[in-house]
């Protein structure tokens, strides 16, 4: 199988112009409890209704409180809307994203892409805007 890999992380700039996609191919053995620590306590931003229109609502959770970065992006990796940058309190939070970008443009159909970085790590969910 040829499996491939995208870390929104590597563009420490957010410019997205060194984003870097990874194909390998193999068989992989992951050690019992590796990854356990970031995927055991933060899960994938939510995105509910996805399809939406006109809006929907991201919802995570955070274990402890925790410096937050939860932006919209689309295909190319460019920045559509930010959501939230900042320290949070633990628990559930909900933002309502309403299919526009930062200047307030409203957007199209298409895939977009919900990222959430956190002290804990980075998770990304596909959601789907549909006019």
């Amino acid at each position: 199988e040829t499996w491939s890999w995208y870390d929104g992380a590597w563009d420490s700039d957010n410019n997205y112009n060194r984003t870097a996609i990874l194909q390998f191919k193999g068989i992989f053995i992951v050690p019992a409890g590796a990854g356990q620590d970031v995927a055991g306590k933060m899960a994938n931003p939510a995105a509910s209704p996805n399809p939406f229109n006109p809006g929907t609502t991201i919802s995570f959770e955070l274990p402890s409180p925790s410096m937050v970065d939860l932006k919209i992006h689309d295909l190319r990796g460019q920045l559509i809307k930010t959501l939230q940058v900042g320290s949070m309190e633990s628990g559930h939070h909900d933002f309502l994203w309403d299919g526009t970008s930062n200047s307030g443009q409203v957007l199209g159909s298409g895939t977009y892409f919900v990222s959430l970085k956190t002290a804990r790590g980075w998770r990304q969910s596909k959601i789907t805007l549909v006019r």
